[in-house]
């Protein structure tokens, strides 16, 4: 996972190799000087959520649950300190400048150490290009072979396997809703990220040195939703997990999004 404030859903640290920067979205679709202004233009009538969710098991496209869990992680643990805080932008332009193509990845901010009726939500604002299709973990951990000494230490892949697994073994009040409406099921969404190979950049979020190699394996709970429609949506999303003899770790975050047109 991160170190101690949980890599798994990347909440104050977060989560490609190649840096490849988004087209610039329009000033006007930003909501990064007009948070209130977004709010109140969110959808009400969950329409989107209705028919935005894909399912793990959905044979309408090749790209797996799997496939995007091991992108996400890619993207996650190779981004830069500097870039791997949510609320280094407003409005989230700068993880945006990672990443390319027609998926978008986000991250929540977990707390450690408390259940989620005492973590504090976190609103964070992010503007999204047109007909993005989202991915992100409602809750999730990943184990290395660089983080000894850590409870996400693993030195072989069972080792890092069986870490990552024992993280999600016990989530609980896993809820996730969109545009207010709940989303069902989410037990069925869990996954395993299998034996990521990667090299670290300067100022990694390990404190290791440039082009480190690591190898990680993850697990987690993730969400596939198709390009949502243009204006204002909200997605929020919680989740506790337990660990025997670890401190718990627990996610309240809202999205406020702005889909450009």
């Amino acid at each position: 996972m991160q170190n101690q404030t949980s890599l798994g859903l990347l909440g104050c640290l977060l989560t490609v190799a190649a840096v490849i920067q988004q087209p610039p979205l329009a000033r006007a679709a930003s909501p990064a000087a007009r948070p209130a202004a977004v709010s109140d233009a969110v959808k009400t009538t969950g329409t989107d959520a209705a028919n935005a969710v894909v399912s793990p098991f959905s044979s309408a496209s090749t790209v797996t649950y799997g496939d995007l869990s091991a992108d996400w992680w890619t993207w996650a643990l190779t981004l830069p300190v500097d870039l791997s805080n949510p609320y280094v932008t407003f409005d989230c332009n700068s993880q945006g400048k990672t990443q390319s193509g027609n998926v978008w990845f986000l991250f929540g901010v977990g707390s450690p150490d408390v259940d989620l009726a005492g973590t504090p939500l976190t609103t964070l604002y992010c503007a999204i290009p047109p007909d993005r299709t989202l991915f992100f973990p409602v809750i999730n951990a990943e184990c290395s072979d660089i983080e000894v000494g850590t409870p996400y230490y693993g030195n072989s892949p069972a080792d890092r396997l069986n870490c990552a697994k024992t993280w999600n073994d016990d989530v609980r009040n896993m809820t996730v809703t969109i545009d207010g409406v709940p989303v069902p099921n989410l037990q069925a969404n869990r996954v395993k990220t299998l034996e990521l190979l990667l090299k670290l950049p300067a100022d990694n979020i390990f404190g290791a040195p440039k082009n480190t190699r690591i190898t990680s394996t993850g697990d987690g709970f993730y969400l596939r939703l198709n390009p949502l429609s243009p204006g204002g949506h909200k997605i929020h999303l919680q989740a506790t997990a337990y660990m025997a003899n670890i401190p718990r770790f627990s996610v309240n975050t809202q999205w406020v999004l702005w889909v450009g047109k």
